[in-house]
């Protein structure tokens, strides 16, 4: 058990390291990565790729810190006994696997069965269980079968659109566009 503790020690240096990296660079003000005193002139693009590796760090800590938390678990199942005891099935963990992955808590079977469990709980998205389909009686006439984009754009470029006659050969605004009928 002590090549257990070292081994979790090490695990758990390395990731407080790159923690605290990442926490450095995000302790500084966006535009210092910039290396400008505004960013008002700057491309909106710019601005995005900018906040776009922040966010990335901001994902990073958190998967970092968890990771920790982990290995923290790890320590505490240590010191009760409990450590390399599968959390399922309460077999064994093999060595090799604890070798790669010092802080886990199931056996590959079990680790298996629930990542293959969780797949298919959250095969879907919720808003598939509320949001109905787009033709859903919704026709503003009965004999239609269904109120699509097209019928949509019928209706609001009846009223006009940025296009001249000109532009549609037509002669006159009213008959740039037909009627449904």
């Amino acid at each position: 058990m002590d090549n257990a503790r070292k081994k979790l020690e090490e695990v758990k240096n390395d990731y407080e390291n790159v923690l605290n990296s990442v926490n450095e660079g995000l302790n500084s003000a966006m535009n210092e990565g910039l290396s400008e005193l505004s960013v008002y002139d700057n491309h909106p693009g710019d601005i995005g790729t900018e906040m776009y590796e922040r966010e990335k760090d901001i994902g990073t800590r958190v998967y970092l810190e968890n990771q920790i938390k982990k290995v923290e678990d790890a320590f505490h199942n240590l010191d009760k006994g409990k450590y390399g005891i599968c959390e399922q099935c309460q077999k064994q963990i093999p060595k090799e696997r604890l070798e790669i992955l010092p802080f886990t808590t199931m056996c590959v079977n079990c680790s298996q069965q629930f990542s293959e469990d969780e797949y298919n709980h959250y095969k879907r998205p919720v808003e598939q269980q509320i949001v109905k389909p787009p033709f859903n009686e919704q026709s503003i006439d009965s004999n239609l079968s269904g109120f699509d984009g097209e019928d949509a754009w019928a209706q609001v470029a009846y009223y006009g659109t940025s296009e001249t006659p000109y532009e549609t050969g037509a002669i006159d605004y009213k008959d740039m566009y037909n009627d449904q009928e």
